[in-house]
């Protein structure tokens, strides 16, 4: 926790030293903590995901749902969906977690298609693991699995890094009929433009 405080703080060749206080190692330890227990809750089946409701403004229904990644420390309670993603992806298991998630999501899909609820899920995927073959693999797999059409899934493509990614790779989710959104449009590196 030390180490991680101190690499954490920037030096320069006429300031050498850094000073750093007790609670930049507490809160360094406590991220590693909270890191090291989502790759157990990975490797577990402890990672969870809940569904927030996407209502259509002009009937009030409800034809589809958000997943939303959820794990719960022991101690500390629920860990910020953020330190979730970077965990997995700090502990190259980005793929793994996108593979959870999904899962979890298209199995819900089937069963609440089956009695007439929902028409789709929206589950969110950072850009570059489209370039990671797997992802479509994983994709393929669960759509397969859960009797889900590939059109029921809409894959959230979070913004905030550089979109090249979501151009070279979306050609192959469209082929599938997999539907994409952007995720937190003009926030990141998109504009209107």
């Amino acid at each position: 926790a030390r180490a991680v405080a101190v690499s954490a703080r920037a030096s320069t060749p006429t300031t050498p030293t850094t000073r750093f206080d007790v609670n930049a190692i507490d809160r360094a330890a406590l991220q590693m903590h909270l890191s090291s227990h989502v790759v157990w809750a990975l490797q577990h089946d402890a990672i969870q995901v809940a569904f927030q409701p996407v209502v259509d403004a002009r009937s009030g229904v409800v034809r589809s749902v958000e997943a939303l990644v959820r794990c719960w420390h022991p101690d500390l309670g629920e860990v910020p969906t953020e330190q979730i993603v970077e965990s997995a992806e700090q502990h190259g298991s980005g793929v793994e977690l996108f593979r959870t998630v999904l899962r979890s999501s298209l199995f819900a899909l089937r069963d609440w298609r089956a009695v007439g609820l929902l028409e789709s899920v929206s589950v969110n995927v950072a850009p570059h693991l489209l370039a990671d073959p797997r992802t479509m693999e994983v994709i393929d797999e669960a759509l397969r699995d859960a009797g889900v059409p590939a059109e029921a899934l809409l894959l959230e493509i979070t913004e905030h890094v550089a979109m090249d990614d979501l151009v070279a790779h979306g050609v192959r989710l469209r082929e599938r009929g997999v539907r994409i959104a952007i995720d937190d449009f003009g926030v990141g590196q998109s504009t209107v433009g």
